[in-house]
């Protein structure tokens, strides 16, 4: 089963920020990690700028992996969803949310990010307090490099930092689409950093 995330009210208490998240030890082996890491709400983006989004359930949770990192060992891995359905129309979701603590700065969120999806089958697209910002690129070649994403503003005090991996998010039967070769079916991300 497929736990969901907290509330939005459940920023975390304990308002210490860290600067870096780069998944090593000793946060190497928990997902969900709270108070800064957990289950996000999963979000219907059918219609963009449509506020505020739908909410359905998310299908599966992001994990700590090991067969791919930016620096170190580890890093955080979209769940692949390839066996959930090619020959539907159903959308999957999966959604890792990064709660920032309401005494924080102003400052900017970057991640490094291994691309694996593609479109029409999948994509990385993150959300601040339920905003898309950022729409992470297809994968372009085999055997992808790591990419910095463009530095997210942030404004002082708490917000919700939604990671939201989604399958066939067009709702059209992929069994007929010619598959990329340069897709991986997950998305990695590492070094999410607040500068």
């Amino acid at each position: 089963s497929v736990s969901s995330g907290p509330s939005v009210s459940s920023a975390p208490t304990t308002c210490f920020t860290p600067d870096l998240w780069d998944f090593e030890a000793p946060d190497n082996n928990i997902f969900p990690n709270p108070p800064f890491w957990n289950n996000g709400i999963c979000r219907d983006l059918t219609n963009l700028g449509v506020l505020p989004y739908p909410t359905p359930t998310c299908n599966r949770n992001w994990i700590i992996a090991f067969d791919q990192a930016d620096t170190g060992t580890f890093s955080l891995k979209t769940p692949s969803m390839d066996d959930l359905g090619v020959g539907n129309t159903n959308t999957y979701r999966a959604s890792a949310r990064l709660s920032v603590c309401s005494t924080s700065p102003a400052r900017n969120l970057r991640f490094r990010a291994f691309p694996g999806a593609t479109d029409p089958f999948d994509r990385l697209v993150v959300l601040v307090d339920g905003n898309v910002v950022y729409r992470l690129r297809d994968a372009s070649k085999v055997g992808e490099e790591w990419i910095t994403s463009p530095p997210i503003s942030l404004a002082a005090g708490a917000h919700t930092i939604e990671f939201q991996y989604e399958y066939n998010h067009f709702g059209i039967n992929l069994s007929n689409v010619p598959v990329n070769p340069n897709r991986d079916g997950v998305v990695w991300i590492d070094n999410v950093e607040l500068f």
